[in-house]
């Protein structure tokens, strides 16, 4: 049990885009510029970690809470996969990371979008892959992006 409360405590505290940020407080550096610095085959093993560590997070998610009677959906085995497969599907990439890292490097040519999340950035790719309009999800990224980077800024020592 402790394992399982440990996964899953991991996956939330790294499903939090705030703590995937490129920045730390005595780097200037921008997501935008962090994410162009990494090698093409380096991009996309990040893509593919990020997924997988979403994977892996919902998997011990559904594990634990359904080991603790703590959601109920379906039942037994066949409720366990249908929670876990419509949890995944809202989070994880569903795309190879091949085609989702032109998409990322594309997003942060513009400067507008330099301090838009990597776990952000990805997400937004997704999402345009899948032919949605992602206006309104660059516009919030963009703000929550500056945001943070404001918050890191004044925490300079």
């Amino acid at each position: 049990m402790r394992g399982t409360l440990a996964a899953v405590l991991t996956f939330l505290f790294l499903a939090s885009p705030s703590f995937l940020a490129a920045q730390d407080p005595g780097s200037n550096e921008t997501n935008a510029e962090f994410w162009r610095a990494m090698p093409k085959e380096e991009r996309k093993g990040f893509i593919f970690g990020f997924d997988l560590g979403v994977n892996q997070g919902m998997l011990a998610t559904v594990s634990y809470l359904c080991d603790h009677n703590l959601v109920r959906q379906g039942s037994g085995a066949n409720g366990a996969k249908s929670l876990t497969a419509s949890l995944t599907a809202s989070v994880g990439t569903r795309f190879n990371p091949a085609d989702l890292e032109p998409v990322v490097t594309d997003l942060y040519k513009d400067p507008a979008n330099a301090l838009i999340d990597l776990t952000d950035a990805i997400l937004i790719a997704r999402d345009r892959l899948s032919g949605k309009d992602v206006d309104a999800a660059i516009r919030a990224a963009r703000k929550s992006g500056s945001d943070l980077y404001e918050q890191m800024q004044k925490a300079k020592p």
